[in-house]
């Protein structure tokens, strides 16, 4: 009977001992980091507006196209930044031109709004000038561009400067400022960025 209780007491002490004993374990996985994309966009718009070159006052028509490799999801504060590339129609008395500018933007988007500083070149144009005909590359361009968004439409204000230098034809400044309409399809997130 002794031997019976004296194992009862060390079975006991043996599982207090057991409880009390803390056990390693290893610290939770941490997930492997995600290499998605950030939320994007792409889109396109139309500008029609005033400019004004030389001190004559002219109209000038765009039609962008946006590729925004950054865009923060709609209804969320972030950043964007991406590329706005055009094609460009412009007259002011008998002076006119075409042109394809490209425009490198970066800014931020909230709820209902985004705004966007833009600074690029004209790629290629030709303009004619005081009866000259010129042809241009990689002329300097910076503007801004603020603009409503409600649903991936958005509607708004932009206005440019571009400096024009050409072969054939005089150089000059054209400042424009336009009304900005158009869409931007957005990529769909599925889960939140890590």
């Amino acid at each position: 009977m002794r031997r019976i209780s004296l194992g009862l007491v060390a079975l006991i002490a043996l599982t207090a001992v057991a409880r009390a004993t803390p056990v390693a374990v290893p610290p939770p996985a941490t997930p492997p980091p995600s290499h998605r994309h950030p939320h994007a966009g792409l889109g396109g718009g139309l500008a029609i507006g005033a400019q004004r070159q030389d001190g004559v006052d002219g109209w000038v028509a765009r039609l962008d196209y946006e590729a925004f490799p950054v865009l923060a999801p709609r209804g969320r504060f972030g950043g964007v930044f991406g590329f706005v590339p055009a094609l460009q129609l412009w007259r002011a008395d008998k002076d006119w031109g075409v042109g394809v500018p490209v425009a490198i933007a970066l800014g931020v988007r909230a709820p209902g709004i985004r705004a966007m500083a833009l600074v690029g070149f004209e790629a290629m144009f030709v303009d004619v000038v005081a009866d000259d005909t010129g042809f241009g590359l990689y002329a300097p361009l910076a503007g801004a561009r603020v603009a409503v968004d409600v649903g991936g439409w958005y509607a708004g204000a932009d206005a440019r400067v571009e400096r024009r230098w050409q072969i054939g034809a005089p150089d000059h400044t054209q400042w424009q400022a336009s009304i900005v309409v158009g869409y931007t399809l957005e990529s769909k997130l599925k889960e939140p960025m890590r």
